[in-house]
């Protein structure tokens, strides 16, 4: 995942270890499945935070300077501060282009809301545990696994919503062609 294994995560339960010791099974589901993305989504949320205030900076700065640069020239040779200003232009060019195909931001938000949303996925497991672990009824295991796979599958529609976040904007080139309306020229009406 990303480069990172499993064990470099490092597991760390968060929550009440009375709960793995009377759910453990419960406990390793919870862990593998909403503690671990938990981590991976705090770590891309990091990673597009970085990537887009990195390159959102440098586009805010070299398109500030640019139109100086049009008015007072760096280099005493015209040709070579041409080149310069063609260089700062194709930078704040490619800078636009990757802030814009990457959505950083948008990334960013979403995994940061995401990881939000399994914390609060993890304390919701957590109470429920604790109010089954306490409530001293003999069903106890069946209440924790019914628990368990109702906070999995809320995790589940997360992750759906995820993907379809991601993926939906994407279009293939050929429902693109067909999507493409064809306008045709108004004629100019005549006033008799």
């Amino acid at each position: 995942m990303l480069g990172v294994s499993r064990a470099a995560l490092s597991r760390s339960y968060q929550w009440s270890p009375e709960i793995s010791k009377a759910f453990p099974s419960c406990a390793q589901l919870i862990d593998k499945f909403l503690t671990l993305h938990r981590k991976r989504y705090r770590r891309l949320a990091s990673l597009h935070v970085v990537w887009f205030k990195v390159i959102g900076a440098i586009e805010v700065v070299l398109s500030i300077t640019l139109p100086v640069l049009f008015v007072v020239p760096i280099l005493s040779n015209d040709q070579a501060n041409y080149v310069f200003l063609a260089i700062v232009s194709v930078i704040v060019a490619i800078a636009a282009g990757l802030r814009n195909f990457y959505s950083w931001d948008t990334n960013w938000r979403l995994y940061r809301s995401q990881e939000f949303v399994l914390a609060g996925l993890v304390a919701e497991w957590e109470v429920a545990m604790l109010q089954i672990l306490h409530s001293g009824a003999a069903d106890v295991q069946e209440r924790a696994l019914s628990d368990t796979a109702a906070v999995l599958a809320k995790a589940t529609e997360l992750f759906e919503h995820e993907n379809s976040t991601l993926f939906n904007a994407v279009v293939p080139p050929e429902v693109a062609r067909r999507s493409v309306r064809v306008v045709q020229p108004t004629s100019p009406s005549v006033a008799p």
